[in-house]
Order: C-alpha cells, then structure tokens, then sequence
C-alpha cells in the first residue's frame, strides 16, 4: 500500500523517516482513481495516516539504514 500523510504528520515524516525504516501506521483506506497518458483507467488503494510510530531501535543522524534481504519481513 501507498501511505499518505498531510500536515504536521507529513512534516514528522519527512524529517525523520528513511527507506526500510520499520513503522506503525494507523490510518483509513481510501480507493484513488486516475487515468494515465494512454487513457487507460488506474485504481489504487492508499492508507490515509492519522497515527505513527517508528518502531526499532534508534539510530544517529549519520547512521545510514541497514538493508533487509526481503522488504516484506515482519518483526513477528
């Protein structure tokens, strides 16, 4: 799923989240419909956050994210 945010939440996110950080998001569905270049119609379905939690253990600023092997692991 795409994860979407606005506001002050948006702005937490973007200063302190990197790519493969684990986290706990709350939020709504919301289906998003568009049309591309070639007219073809698109469905997504996105996570509307209203709650997030960074999970794992802190790391300093210039501590760079360790990759997974799989994107898709769960911490249980």
């Amino acid at each position: 799923f795409n994860i979407v945010a606005w506001g002050s939440l948006a702005e937490i996110c973007n200063q302190y989240l990197t790519k493969g950080q684990q986290v706990y998001i709350e939020g709504r569905l919301q289906s998003r419909n568009w049309e591309d270049s070639e007219g073809k119609r698109h469905t997504s379905i996105e996570v509307v956050a209203n709650e997030m939690i960074m999970l794992g253990e802190r790391r300093s600023q210039n501590e760079q994210p360790q990759e997974s092997e799989t994107d898709d692991e769960f911490p249980f």
